[in-house]
């Protein structure tokens, strides 16, 4: 199975084509504001309430972790009734993959797209750097997007890529900004 991973890095904009074909569509937080996807993986029921408040396209399941999944069914549960949601705890388990890896939602997303088949995993968006998003908002949303926290997540990443190459589950990153 071949799955896309669409991020929510600003290249997103410009290098995924719509109608490119794929098995499986992911969306990382802002992403399914602007591509119809199959999953979407948001960590924090904040961002799931802020991005679910500004038009989501189509009605992904959604992949987060298990106690914000919690606090999104709780603080929103009109909102949340009409999403399927799967816990991080259930698939990190399932798959063997270490648990010290459950905290961004891109490398989250990897993971995710391995439990469900995908051999082949084209990523867009995964920018890994800089201060904006896809939506090209800087605001209080998007203030923890620094250099501090991409060094690790790009460490997190490198693991997780090779990680999943050792299970034949193969990893590209597509007009990404490589740092």
């Amino acid at each position: 199975m071949r799955a896309a991973l669409l991020s929510a890095g600003p290249s997103l904009q410009h290098s995924f084509d719509p109608a490119a074909l794929y098995d499986l569509r992911i969306g990382v937080n802002t992403a399914v504001q602007f591509h119809k996807c199959d999953w979407w993986v948001c960590a924090d029921s904040h961002r799931w309430i802020d991005i679910e408040a500004a038009g989501v396209k189509g009605k992904p399941k959604v992949f987060a972790i298990d106690a914000q999944r919690d606090r999104t069914i709780c603080f929103a549960p009109d909102k949340a009734k009409k999403f399927k949601f799967t816990g991080w705890d259930e698939v990190f388990e399932a798959t063997g993959a270490s648990t010290s890896w459950m905290s961004n939602s891109a490398p989250a997303a990897l993971i995710l797209a391995h439990w469900l088949g995908a051999k082949e995993i084209d990523c867009y968006g995964v920018d890994m750097a800089g201060h904006l998003d896809a939506t090209g908002i800087v605001d209080d949303s998007t203030r923890h997007r620094n250099e501090t926290r991409w060094s690790l997540e790009r460490g997190v990443w490198t693991l997780m890529v090779d990680w999943l190459a050792q299970r034949g589950t193969k990893v590209t990153r597509i007009n990404g900004v490589l740092s």
